[in-house]
Order: structure tokens, then sequence, then C-alpha cells
């Protein structure tokens, strides 16, 4: 199942697609594109990507970074430092965690969080 959906980040909404497996809950994924892409990416390589790792039992997280694709904001506002600190990413993150039919993945520590 895929779900078209949203969260906001800074003040600004993010359009993001939810990859949910037959299975759940599951272990999750969250695909960030990079500096000039957006969550399909060239070729729709990240769709067919999720999809695959929806298949195999993976939640799939994958969304436009502010000012990219299809979220709000001005790419031209962009910059490295901005993009550096990643709160679009820490968003989804916390976003992806907090899905009622995904479950975060175990830590790798060895610890329960």
């Amino acid at each position: 199942m895929e779900v078209y959906t949203s969260f906001a980040s800074a003040g600004e909404t993010v359009a993001a697609v939810l990859h949910v497996p037959e299975s759940t809950p599951a272990p999750g994924v969250i695909m960030c594109h990079g500096f000039t892409g957006h969550k399909a990416e060239t070729h729709r390589l990240f769709v067919h990507t999720a999809r695959d790792f929806a298949a195999h039992g993976l939640a799939v997280l994958r969304f436009d970074f502010r000012g990219s694709g299809d979220s709000a904001g001005d790419f031209r506002d962009m910059t490295i430092t901005r993009e550096s600190r990643r709160p679009t990413a820490t968003a989804s993150a916390c976003w992806g965690s907090a899905w009622g039919d995904v479950s975060p993945p175990a830590p790798q520590d060895g610890t329960n969080g």
C-alpha cells in the first residue's frame, strides 16, 4: 500500500509517500534524496526501490526536502548550512516512527531505546 501524505518541517509542508508492507508492524527505511533531487528520483529509482523494499517487508518513507519536488518552500532558499542541519530529515524520522502501523527498527546497541 502506498499512502500519499505530508508532515511539517520548520513551518513548511513536506510532501511524502509512505510504502507499507503487507505485514505490520515492520521496520522502516527513510529515503533522503540528494541536493537537487526529489522523492521519485531520476528514472523513478526511489519509487521502484521503495516498492521492492515494501514487497520484502520494510516500511519506506520517501519525501521531498523543503524547496524540492512537491514540498513547500523555495529551492533558492536552500543552502549547504540549511541542508546540513537536516531539520526535514529529522522531522521525517519522528513522523515515520510515530506512524501507527509501522514500528521503528530496534536499536543496534542492544538496548530497548
